[in-house]
């Protein structure tokens, strides 16, 4: 074994030169999933406002004097119509960044083995059972919405390179799936000075209870599982102080979530009441934020 080999296995993610690509799997700890990103920091942007896309495409005569032209004139049109629209999407992501301002300093020092480490940390703490090797790479990013209430996970889980397709629930689990995770709500009244305390200290404990809860969820709901009987139905939920809908069937009810299995045959995870956080059926189930920073009111129940 040569030194920049046995580097490599003491630390707790491999640097992919190549692809540039950080790995985290940390197996020496038994975090059951290895994380895939672009570098060594955790990353994080704005939300942007799913509304803010939304706009009605102008119409376009096509006057050309034969079938040749038409179709240049009709390809012309859509590339000039998605320039705008990736103009448009930069634009936005620009002013949703705008809001991280007060946490780009504490956030710049997290890396990927801290969040790791703090997400194994919950894992343990809720008596999780990992499994013998990790199964899954999942590639995170996080989200702060536009009234800095809430944190979100956009989490692409997909089969680890060393996982066994035998063992995986059908062969809808080779492909890689979307798992959305939103943390509660902080009260307005903390606001903005709550993600910032003590050297970000909420803001890093609560992207590490968001990972480790997809982790949970992943596992109880892998792709190709039964959904269950009941149809699809339309969710309320809060993502910060903002009502959203998703049209979902219901997977799970309690412990301070719900969890939805979407159109697109994606999983998400919301807050819902907590009050039942402390009942004995909670309590290998990672809270999706502290105590501390459960917000004040439950957020609506699913309504039909």
């Amino acid at each position: 074994m040569g030194k920049a080999e046995g580097v490599c296995k003491a630390v707790l993610w491999v640097l992919v030169c190549s692809a540039g690509v950080v790995a985290a799997g940390a197996r020496a700890q038994g975090f059951p999933v290895q994380l895939t990103l672009p570098g060594t920091t955790v990353p994080l942007q704005g939300l942007v406002d799913p509304d803010g896309m939304a706009g009605h495409v102008g119409g376009m005569m096509y006057p050309a004097p034969s079938a040749a032209g038409f179709l240049v004139a009709v390809l012309t049109h859509a590339a000039l119509n998605e320039g705008a629209k990736s103009a448009r999407r930069t634009e936005l992501q620009t002013q949703a960044d705008k809001v991280l301002a007060p946490y780009l300093e504490v956030w710049g020092g997290f890396t990927v083995e801290q969040l790791q480490q703090r997400a194994w940390a919950h894992l343990q703490r809720s008596g999780a059972a990992a499994p013998a090797a990790p199964r899954l790479e999942l590639r995170p990013q996080y989200l702060m919405t536009p009234d800095q209430s809430a944190l979100v996970l956009e989490a692409e889980f997909s089969p680890s390179s060393g996982a066994d397709p035998a063992s995986s629930a059908g062969s809808a689990a080779l492909a890689p799936w979307r798992l959305r995770v939103v943390a509660p709500a902080v009260p307005a009244n903390a606001l903005p000075g709550h993600w910032a305390q003590a050297a970000g200290e909420p803001l890093k404990d609560t992207a590490a209870r968001l990972l480790a809860r997809a982790v949970q969820v992943a596992w109880a709901h892998p792709p190709g599982a039964a959904a269950g009987a009941a149809p699809p139905r339309t969710i309320r939920f809060m993502e910060g102080h903002f009502e959203r809908m998703e049209r979902a069937t219901v997977l799970e009810q309690g412990c301070g979530v719900v969890v939805l299995r979407t159109l697109r045959g994606g999983l998400l995870v919301a807050p819902h009441d907590t009050a039942d956080l402390a009942a004995p059926a909670c309590q290998g189930v990672v809270a999706l934020a502290s105590a501390a920073a459960q917000p004040a009111a439950p957020a609506p129940a699913p309504q039909r």
